[in-house]
């Protein structure tokens, strides 16, 4: 496995997920990753069904069975405060110790504290999550000095091969790359929705529906992707198809999430990366339109996977003005506003550099 891509793939917490991912893949993938019981931290997703301490200890177990490693995340942006109380920092500490004893292979944190307390709590490998918006060596090098084992870089520089290859360099730590969350490229609201769904993973669905419009960072940004084909093409998805880009500047290990969908959703998409080919809407793979159930969510675009074929190789790496400019040379070149819903005098304005 050494010199293999590493694949890291998320759990949904539904009866029976863990198993038909194991069993369907279980010499194919690197490691799982859960989140831990909102009972205990805040996480960087809420799931609709937690996976508490006893079922963490059993799926760790099963993983182990396959030779296929654990991760517990532990990856909220923001907790109010509270990680510098002492009752949460028990808390913190008593679980860790558990999913340590328990064979756990690592956690995911963000919040530079928390790292603090794992590290000095355990020897766990701690993978610092792309929340902790990671994109230059610096950064990366200040959380290598906290004791990080990897890092999940930012989904800003995605495109940017120039800081990729930089990173690559002078980064001594292992460098992780989320391949379908496609979030848009420097979006307004990353650090609210990060705070904020940070927030909701722990509340109950009574709490968050008083919230009124939770999802609006969410929705914006689904609906500027489906209705600006520069957009979507800027923003931070990664076709199964390019993988070998960033193979050939050394990345190897590659998150794929998805933790809101369905077993059989997920199932497809991994199949789809490891195959590093897929025959389809391209939005099927990207995990900002959920599939929560075995069918798939509507969705207003319909944009066929293989129409994007040649894309990175047409931008290469980029500065900004520049990656926009080859965005919209490459809609105009393959004529992708067809598959857009927009009228003509928007195309143009879209079109506008």
């Amino acid at each position: 496995m050494a010199n293999k891509i590493r694949f890291r793939v998320g759990l949904n917490g539904q009866p029976g997920n863990i198993e038909a991912i194991l069993s369907e893949f279980g010499s194919e993938i690197y490691e799982v990753f859960a989140p831990a019981p909102p009972y205990i931290c805040a996480t960087a997703r809420r799931i609709t069904r937690y996976i508490d301490e006893k079922e963490i200890a059993r799926q760790i177990k099963l993983a182990h069975n396959y030779n296929i490693r654990y991760n517990v995340l532990m990856n909220a942006s923001c907790y109010g405060g509270m990680q510098f109380s002492s009752d949460f920092q028990k808390k913190i500490i008593k679980f860790v110790k558990f999913i340590f004893q328990a064979g756990a292979d690592g956690v995911t944190v963000v919040e530079p504290y928390l790292l603090k307390l794992v590290r000095e709590h355990s020897n766990l490998e701690i993978t610092v999550g792309q929340w902790a918006h990671v994109t230059e060596p610096v950064r990366a090098m200040r959380f290598k000095a906290l004791g990080a084992n990897s890092i999940v870089l930012h989904p800003n520089i995605q495109r940017n091969f120039r800081m990729l290859k930089e990173l690559n360099k002078e980064v001594d730590l292992e460098l992780q790359i989320f391949v379908n969350t496609g979030e848009l490229y420097q979006c307004e609201n990353f650090t609210a929705h990060c705070n904020f769904v940070s927030h909701m993973s722990i509340l109950s669905d009574e709490e968050i529906e008083s919230l009124g419009n939770y999802n609006y960072c969410l929705e914006k940004c689904r609906i500027i992707k489906q209705t600006n084909p520069i957009e979507f093409l800027m923003c931070a998805f990664i076709r199964p198809e390019d993988l070998h880009l960033y193979e050939e500047i050394g990345y190897k290990t590659f998150k794929i999430t998805g933790r809101k969908s369905s077993t059989l959703w997920m199932i497809k998409t991994i199949r789809a990366y490891l195959n590093r080919s897929y025959d389809g809407n391209v939005l099927d793979l990207c995990s900002h339109y959920y599939h929560f159930s075995d069918d798939d969510s509507p969705k207003l675009l319909n944009l066929p996977n293989k129409e994007l074929d040649g894309w990175f190789e047409f931008t290469g790496g980029y500065e900004r003005e520049d990656f926009r400019q080859k965005c919209v040379e490459f809609c105009k070149l393959r004529r992708l506003f067809r598959f857009f819903d927009i009228p003509k005098r928007r195309i143009a304005k879209i079109a506008t550099v």
